[in-house]
């Protein structure tokens, strides 16, 4: 209020006079409001006026001429009148809203032809009549001065016109009395006059600032109905409000709506008795303390659905600081409750099978674990389970067809188990088993085994997949999750060296096995660094002639302190520890450079594993080790295994084509081994293919080998491929496979893989197989 009481400062003359149009789109209706502010007083002027008039003339009538008072009495009377009927016309009208600056020029231009009316009086009697009438008449002209700008200052010019008009022709009358107290009575009635225009420019713009402040107060409270309106209407939240006995006083049609009832049904109804007793419980709390609350989950069960509502409010006060009750806001957040629960559910189970994950499984084995039930050794063990050759059925069948492999072991699994113990995915083909209770645990890791191994059907296609079970005994492998799952992985991965479709209990010795694989790969990490690889060769002779006709390349490796560590330990080892790309480079690079010095009938075979023809670089690495060591492609031989095509890609077959078409030979090595399909000899035309050693073993006495050699060596011949015999040891085996047609040989009984040099000297001289043999 301290702004209206001394008038905005920032307010314009302007502004406050509304003397012309402006620009402001409010001037209009500041101006209809002082001229209805001024309007309202005209009746009670018009009286006081014309009975002032009435006593002037009275007093002034002995003394002046009557004419001249008569006509000054008429034109007062007249203007006067005219305002009195200004008034008439509006009175029970609607007041206009705006005005434009014409009515404020108008009402201005009357009032201050009425003050110069006045102002006549003094100026035309002040001098012809005696001390006690002049001492009246300056009672008179100051009064009405007074009041009218007391009664005119809303509109300031309207005031200022009347107020300078009546005082102008006072002071010139006290001037023109030629007195020296009429002069400083003038100059008095001068400063009275600028004081009573001062007061009147003030109060102005008081009334303007006031007006405008409750005309902005007005369209903030339409805006603010408007937005309610639209929020009960058309929002998401409605409002509500309770009386202090907590029973509804207003209800949104929204709410209603949601409850499926008639807003004017739930007047009256308390509100607590909408919602499910258990879940109201903290907003009957805070209700009773009258504390305010926001945000307050509350269920509701409507047409049998439970729905979730969120209710803030604060305690609502009369006038005189009493509770009354409620208002608040309320919102439907069902669905954000059901996502909730359902990010939830996805942050503690598996979303493909509905188990535990990984983390989850981690905590609760964390609390079963710690019971004292559970303390004793032997009271529970953890199992981690790994599913065999999964890996091939999602790559050959397609990730939706893994997807529901994985959903149907977990059934399996969960058909196996009792009904506390704890079953999670840990991610990929990984399961994981808190079994708990006193049991045989390595039975039930055999009967889970036993439950997964039987054929599936996915999508019509049979399928099958085993798994490796690792065991870790609660108390005995291990008090705590990290320790447990650890030792149980330990057990799987011994489970899947000796095999793969068998359960291992964790033993201390499985450590020390880890951390000597873990320090094999170190060891395999600096193996290329200090120069510890070489390369031997074991010759590949033409059956008929006995001439070395190519060398299967062998990678060796010389630890300082280990030795001679075998293939059969280190390749694995580098596989796992993703190092065979790397070690392949090697074996390329420095094969070619080395078969360069043989003749150049002789080719160079070279074995390249999965992860290597998947590189999409081996094209180019195949390319620049054949220029650096400026060997000719077609002397160079890579050998795959069946193995690669169960993680066929189009990719990898671009690959193999390209290599073919650079003129490098394809050869297939260990057919027959166990994933054998005629479909890959079909798409890919290969140079080669390799008769296991499995086979040629059984050529001289069993006739499953017999056949199955046989027909190899027809298909092979049959497309233009030509034929290796592996692992040939006797003599016998040689002239079986000999007799057979089969065109390639390779063996001991031939010759052990050699150094360069040895094979140098093979390639150049020939090997003497009778004396070999």
């Amino acid at each position: 209020m301290r702004d209206f009481a001394s008038g905005d400062p920032r307010l314009s003359w302007q502004d406050i006079t509304g003397w012309s149009e402006g620009l402001d789109a409010r001037l209009g209706e500041v101006r209809a409001a002082q001229i209805h502010a001024i309007t309202g007083a005209i009746p009670l002027m018009v009286l006081a006026n014309l009975l002032i008039v009435a006593v002037l003339m009275a007093v002034v009538w002995p003394h002046a001429p009557a004419r001249e008072v008569l006509t000054w009495g008429a034109a007062m009377a007249g203007g006067l009148l005219l305002a009195l009927d200004a008034w008439r016309r509006v009175r029970g009208r609607p007041a206009p809203r705006r005005l434009s600056a014409r009515a404020t020029r108008r009402a201005t231009v009357h009032a201050g032809a009425l003050g110069v009316l006045w102002g006549l009086a003094p100026l035309l009697w002040f001098s012809q009549i005696g001390g006690l009438d002049q001492a009246l008449i300056s009672a008179l002209v100051v009064g009405l001065m007074a009041a009218g700008a007391f009664a005119l200052a809303a509109a300031p010019t309207v005031a200022i016109g009347y107020v300078a008009g009546l005082g102008l022709g006072a002071m010139l009358a006290l001037v023109t009395t030629g007195e020296v107290i009429g002069a400083a009575a003038g100059l008095l009635l001068a400063v009275y006059m600028a004081v009573l225009i001062a007061g009147v420019a003030g109060a102005a713009r008081q009334f303007v600032a006031r007006f405008r402040a409750e005309a902005a107060l007005a369209e903030h409270g339409q805006l603010i109905g408007m937005l309610l309106h639209d929020f009960e209407d058309k929002g998401a939240d409605w409002l509500w409000q309770i009386d202090a006995q907590g029973l509804l006083s207003h209800v949104s049609h929204r709410m209603a709506d949601l409850l499926g009832r008639v807003a004017g049904d739930l007047i009256g109804a308390p509100l607590l008795e909408l919602f499910r007793v258990e879940g109201v419980r903290p907003l009957s709390h805070a209700m009773e303390r009258r504390q305010p609350f926001r945000d307050q989950l509350t269920p509701v069960e409507i047409a049998g659905e439970l729905r979730w509502w969120s209710l803030s409010a604060s305690p609502a006060l009369d006038e005189d600081g009493d509770f009354i009750g409620y208002r608040g806001v309320g919102s439907d957040v069902t669905e954000q409750q059901r996502a909730k629960a359902q990010i939830e559910q996805l942050a503690r189970f598996d979303g493909l099978t509905g188990l535990l994950n990984r983390t989850q499984f981690h905590q609760e084995v964390r609390r079963a674990i710690g019971a004292e039930s559970l303390v004793r050794p032997g009271s529970a063990a953890l199992l981690c389970l790994d599913l065999d050759h999964f890996k091939d059925v999602n790559d050959t069948l397609g990730h939706p067809a893994g997807d529901a492999l994985l959903c149907a072991v977990a059934m399996r699994l969960r058909a196996v188990l009792r009904t506390d113990d704890l079953l999670a995915r840990l991610g990929g083909d990984e399961f994981a088993v808190l079994a708990r209770g006193e049991q045989d645990f390595e039975a039930l890791g055999a009967r889970l085994i036993a439950a997964i191994s039987p054929p599936y059907e996915i999508d019509g296609v049979e399928v099958s997949v085993g798994v490796s079970i690792g065991v870790a005994v609660v108390g005995e492998d291990g008090l705590d999750v990290d320790h447990l799952i650890r030792n149980a992985d330990l057990a799987l991965y011994r489970a899947k060296e000796d095999g793969k479709a068998r359960s291992r209990r964790y033993n201390p010795s499985m450590h020390a096995l880890a951390e000597e694989r873990r320090a094999l790969q170190t060891d395999l990490r600096q193996a290329l660094e200090a120069d510890e690889f070489y390369l031997a060769y074991q010759p590949i002779l033409d059956a008929a002639t006995h001439q070395v006709v190519a060398f299967e390349t062998l990678l060796r490796w010389r630890h300082p302190t280990r030795g001679e560590v075998s293939p059969y330990k280190f390749v694995p080892a580098a596989e796992e520890a993703g190092l065979i790309n790397m070690i392949g480079e090697w074996v390329l690079r420095r094969a070619c450079m080395e078969a360069v010095g043989w003749p150049e009938h002789v080719r160079v075979a070279i074995n390249v594993s999965p992860a290597q023809v998947m590189n999409p670089n081996l094209t180019g690495l195949v390319l620049s080790a054949l220029a650096t060591a400026g060997l000719a492609p077609d002397r160079l031989e890579l050998e795959v295994t069946e193995a690669l095509f169960l993680k066929e890609t189009e990719a990898t077959q671009a690959a193999l084509h390209k290599l073919r078409a650079l003129g490098v030979r394809i050869a297939l090595d260990d057919f027959g081994t166990g994933y054998s399909s005629l479909g890959y000899l079909r798409t890919f035309p290969f140079d080669k293919i390799k008769i296991d050693r499995s086979f040629v073993e059984g050529a001289t006495h069993r006739p499953d080998c017999i056949a199955i050699i046989r027909a190899i060596i027809a298909l092979a011949d049959s497309l233009g491929m030509v034929t290796t015999a592996e692992g040939v040891e006797t003599q016998a085996q040689l002239d079986a496979i000999q007799a057979m047609g089969c065109r390639q040989v390779q063996g001991f009984l031939l010759s052990h893989p050699v150094p360069l040099a040895e094979a140098t000297r093979f390639a150049l001289l020939g090997v003497d197989v009778a004396q070999a043999a």
